[in-house]
């Protein structure tokens, strides 16, 4: 399947396919918002999806020996200046093939990203294995990421699920009583963004 052909929920079911290694909504919503463009906010629409399929900005490391394909791209620094910059990232023939990629990075890298937990999914986002409290390594410098991924997973939410204010309070009062949040913070994030909403 190509990015450009492809529904929201088309990219669920494919993820869906690997609901062992990873949860399902949480990549979705992932991939709905690193791949809108900034000047048509839809997804899959940015040129990096509809070129090489890669949904989630996944660049080419000097091992890749695949399809590659050179952007311009903005990163942040930790002390939030912005800046632009030109990247290589990894391009691939389909979607599918991104989404098996995809699910292994989760899983070599992030494993704080439950796989049945989405809130959860995006908190560990914001750690992998190489983060250190000196030098944090996390999916995407911008400093709301996590705040981001909060609002696009409930604009989406009616999508996926009948009663998401009933869904939304479930998943957190799971992920605390659990201790899935990478970050306390996290917690205090998610309980202000659902205020008059879950």
């Amino acid at each position: 399947m190509q990015a450009r052909d492809m529904s929201i929920e088309e990219l669920y079911s494919i993820f869906s396919e690997h609901a062992a290694q990873i949860n399902p909504f949480g990549a979705t919503i992932q991939c709905i918002h690193e791949s809108e463009s900034p000047s048509t906010p839809r997804p899959f629409d940015s040129s990096l999806s509809l070129e090489g399929n890669n949904l989630t900005g996944i660049k080419a490391s000097k091992s890749w020996t695949g399809k590659t394909l050179s952007k311009k791209t903005w990163e942040q620094k930790p002390d939030g200046t912005k800046f632009e910059t030109v990247a290589v990232f990894r391009a691939w023939d389909i979607v599918e093939d991104f989404v098996e990629y995809h699910v292994g990075v989760i899983n070599r890298l992030y494993p704080h990203c439950a796989k049945d937990n989405f809130l959860s999914y995006f908190s560990g986002l914001e750690k992998n294995i190489y983060h250190t409290p000196e030098s944090p390594s996390k999916w995407g410098t911008d400093l709301k990421y996590f705040d981001k991924m909060l609002a696009m997973a409930w604009k989406y939410s009616p999508l996926f699920f009948k009663s998401p204010a009933e869904k939304w309070r479930a998943v957190l009062i799971n992920a605390v009583d659990r201790g899935l949040f990478v970050f306390p913070e996290h917690i205090k994030i998610v309980v202000k963004f659902g205020q008059g909403k879950f």
